[in-house]
């Protein structure tokens, strides 16, 4: 079973103040959470900063030296990987200081550096995290300025455990993103990223299908820089026009959540769910598996888009389990029973809700949405085929550079926001998708991974959208 693991889910409106590990230092807020400025109102914060979550630095460090791999970064989130190569345990301390690295200032009775005489500390990875031979990782928020990187253990910083680094301002630019996710979903974040990077972004909204035509269509000539795709089939569709992303990017998600290639990455993780209405159904009432919904009983209670990219995913993965034939079986069955034909996932879950019909095939957030809009009296639920199959099928949205673009290093800046901390809790928390970072966890409303029965398609079987759409098409859903 693929597994999302993290820490806890927060509301994100504004980039907010993030740390993964906890700050020790004298300066910590209480909880050992060290506040982090707003990046637009805060002065202190240098105005608009870059590469919110894109940029990772290793930090090399043991008996007596602490060595980064890169001497500065764009300013916003930069996440710090520590390596103990020494023989004792040692620790990062992130100070921003106008010191010289070598000359902060030493408490002679301590033989530590004097924290608050020498700069202000950001944070700190902790001695505890960072013995003989082990890794910690953490992640935080750095204004432009200059900052040293230090142990402060006893009379280490003094025998040369320490680097300058520096936060640079950035440097804006353009970006245009392509995206098939809806704007009511992922604007806020799009939004968020501009602000905070001074990027001017341009989006162009449509179906994950229709993008993937257009661009098809448009070929090295388009002037998008990014696809951001509600699944798997749809930037599949257009890998070949995709650019290599870089490691740290591809990095951060499991590996059966991004391309084989290295072409795309999954932002989010969505299940595939029958939505039913509860005044009529129970769970016990619905099949173990989306085949038997070809059963009569069903007739004229259904409720699907098969326009829409996400159910248009969901076929190609009947196709790859169930092969061509049952595949066109279940299409013809369903549409013997006469379901009726929605725009998109928001209208067949409202459709169920008010009683329109009785079940319908959505992505699982939807419900969520709508929850949020209408409490808890919503009469609608999501339902898990408990045999698994496609129906009950773990997919992610997608997001790769094109090959054409000539804005490519703010296309990796964007797409290392969407799988920043700060990305994946506004996945989490407002459109209730399961985050695939690790340092988040799931709503707290949704069923767990562990709870759910993904037949586990990869996700490069879910490519042939163009053989899908034709099987539509000759069964005459589409």
């Amino acid at each position: 079973m693929r597994s999302f693991l993290g820490a806890s889910v927060a509301l994100v409106g504004v980039i907010t103040a993030l740390v993964v590990l906890a700050a020790c230092s004298g300066s910590a807020s209480p909880g050992g959470v060290n506040p982090t400025p707003d990046p637009v109102a805060d002065p202190e914060a240098g105005g608009i900063v870059a590469n919110v979550g894109g940029v990772e630095v290793a930090v090399e460090l043991g008996e007596w030296f602490t060595t980064a791999s890169r001497a500065s970064a764009p300013a916003g989130y930069v996440t710090f990987e520590g390596k103990n190569k020494g023989k004792e345990a040692h620790e990062i301390v992130v100070m921003r200081t106008d010191l010289p690295a070598d000359k902060l200032v030493v408490n002679g009775a301590t033989e530590q550096v004097d924290e608050g005489a020498s700069g202000g500390v950001i944070g700190e990875i902790e001695p505890e995290q960072l013995g003989p031979g082990a890794v910690a990782k953490a992640t935080f928020y750095l204004a432009p300025g200059k900052y040293v990187l230090f142990c402060n253990i006893a009379e280490h910083y003094q025998k040369g455990m320490r680097a300058p680094f520096e936060a640079k301002e950035s440097q804006g630019g353009s970006l245009v993103v392509y995206s098939g996710r809806s704007k009511a979903l992922v604007d806020p974040i799009i939004q968020q990223f501009a602000q905070a990077t001074g990027i001017k972004v341009e989006v162009k909204y449509a179906g994950t299908p229709q993008i993937a035509a257009t661009l098809l269509e448009e070929g090295a000539k388009s002037p998008a820089d990014v696809f951001f795709a509600q699944d798997p089939g749809g930037i599949g569709a257009v890998e070949h026009m995709l650019a290599p992303l870089s490691k740290p990017l591809l990095d951060q998600v499991p590996a059966w959540a991004r391309s084989p290639e290295g072409r795309w990455v999954g932002v989010s993780g969505r299940a595939r769910v029958v939505v039913y209405n509860t005044k009529e159904l129970t769970p016990a009432d619905l099949p173990a598996d989306i085949y038997d919904f070809v059963d009569p009983r069903w007739k004229g209670r259904i409720g699907w888009a098969p326009t829409n990219g996400s159910f248009q995913a969901m076929v190609t993965a009947m196709r790859a389990l169930w092969g061509e034939a049952k595949t066109r079986q279940w299409l013809e069955g369903i549409k013997a029973n006469q379901p009726k034909v929605y725009s998109g996932n928001v209208p067949v879950a409202t459709a169920v809700a008010s009683g329109e019909v009785s079940v319908g095939f959505i992505n699982h957030y939807y419900i969520y949405q709508l929850m949020a809009q209408q409490g808890e009296s919503l009469a609608a639920r999501n339902y898990h085929p408990a045999a698994g199959g496609p129906g009950a099928m773990i997919m992610v949205s997608g997001a790769g550079i094109l090959e054409s673009s000539k804005n490519k290093e703010n296309g990796e800046r964007f797409i290392g926001f969407l799988l920043s901390l700060v990305g994946q809790q506004y996945f989490a928390a407002q459109t209730y998708e399961y985050p695939l970072v690790e340092g988040v966890v799931i709503n707290r409303l949704l069923t767990p991974l562990a709870e759910i029965k993904d037949p586990g398609v990869p996700m490069k079987d879910l490519a042939d959208m163009a053989g899908t759409v034709k099987l539509l098409q000759d069964v005459g859903v589409l």
